[in-house]
């Protein structure tokens, strides 16, 4: 993996830093596994600490399994899609513990960019922090600090603009291309 990296060329057409080498086959090796398991890991967390989320998840579970939409003995991934609340559980348990909470470097394009009122140069490094970004009461409500899964199910139109603002996986064209197949594991484990 790291012989193609130092093989793949930067946006100027020049090979990739040693330095930049490193970190995408960082992400690369960790993305895979370990992100997929800190995700899990803070589902439980947040479940043993909020009994009465747990109790009302494991009450969604059962009807769906009572009503014989569960397949055994593998769920789907539409079957676990299809459940409001899991979904809910997954998407807030991603966005107070994301799975990676450190700086995404980019760099701005060649055109610059505005950030409000300040004007940024092209070529220069800008990041956003998910943790950071995802406790903004601005956009997440002034409980943003506090597990609340239903926060997903709420207006529509603000639901939307968590999801605009939501930054588990990274955003635009450097989002994480695992993302489905992460949460559809994690979906499985925790129905199952």
């Amino acid at each position: 993996m790291f012989d193609s990296f130092l093989n793949t060329k930067d946006s100027d057409g020049g090979p990739l830093s040693l330095q930049s080498a490193e970190y995408e086959c960082f992400v690369f090796t960790v993305g895979a596994q370990d992100t997929t398991a800190a995700f899990m890991s803070a589902f439980v967390d947040h479940m043993l600490n909020n009994l009465n989320v747990k109790s009302r998840l494991l009450e969604e579970i059962d009807q769906f399994d009572q009503a014989g939409q569960i397949s055994s003995p593998v769920v789907s991934y539409e079957e676990t899609t299809a459940m409001p609340y899991l979904m809910a559980c997954c998407q807030e348990t991603l966005r107070l513990s994301p799975s990676v909470s450190m700086v995404l470097p980019r760099y701005v394009s060649s055109d610059g960019m505005l950030i409000g009122s300040t004007s940024i140069p092209d070529g220069t490094e800008v990041s956003a922090n998910p943790f950071v970004l995802h406790r903004d009461k601005t956009i997440f409500g002034e409980d943003a600090e506090v597990f609340n899964p239903d926060r997903w199910l709420g207006d529509a139109n603000q639901v939307r603009t968590m999801e605009k603002y939501f930054f588990a996986f990274g955003y635009g064209s450097r989002k994480c291309i695992g993302r489905h197949l992460a949460v559809f594991e994690a979906q499985k484990f925790f129905v199952q």
